[in-house]
């Protein structure tokens, strides 16, 4: 599979330009980047969120980053929290587990986008497997996230090292 069919449908209806990007099996988006020779600054990232009344939002950042939960609930003004493997694995029954492409428009999904992805020339989607990635040039990528609210929802790198106490100040997901 080389997109999910939710996906491919989506894209087609609205005429978005892409290109396929074949690459290695990886287990992450941040792996993906990796084994597609892409930067991961470029690479989003879907961080799927729940609030107490069982509202889903996607949160999207760049693969390298994880999601800053104050921020995110700030801009929101929401209280979200990470939803559960079985939660996302049914909500997008038509992608492989852990690789769910961030569009959220395409699954009926209200979005946050992380600013930092605004700012690049290309941005990277799971194509919905762990094979493939859809790249998308910036104008392309900023008329999808056209009316998606954004701000600087990212925390800290993956495997950057924490404060010296070896602790974080804020949630991360």
């Amino acid at each position: 599979m080389a997109t999910s069919n939710s996906l491919q449908a989506f894209l087609q209806d609205h005429k978005v330009d892409y290109k396929i990007i074949s690459h290695k099996h990886s287990d992450s988006s941040f792996t993906s980047a990796i084994t597609a020779g892409v930067p991961s600054d470029e690479v989003s990232k879907a961080v799927i969120m729940r609030d107490a009344g069982h509202d889903y939002l996607m949160a999207v950042v760049p693969a390298r980053h994880r999601v800053a939960l104050a921020n995110l609930n700030q801009l929101m003004q929401r209280d979200y929290h990470l939803a559960s493997a079985y939660e996302v694995d049914v909500l997008f029954d038509d992608c492989s587990e852990g690789a769910v492409p961030a569009l959220g428009q395409v699954y009926h999904m209200p979005m946050a986008v992380d600013d930092s992805l605004l700012s690049r020339d290309h941005v990277y989607l799971e194509a919905g497997d762990h094979e493939h990635l859809l790249r998308l040039d910036a104008p392309q990528f900023k008329q999808l996230m056209s009316g998606v609210k954004h701000g600087d929802i990212s925390g800290r790198r993956v495997n950057q090292p924490r404060d010296s106490q070896g602790a974080s100040a804020a949630m991360y997901f």
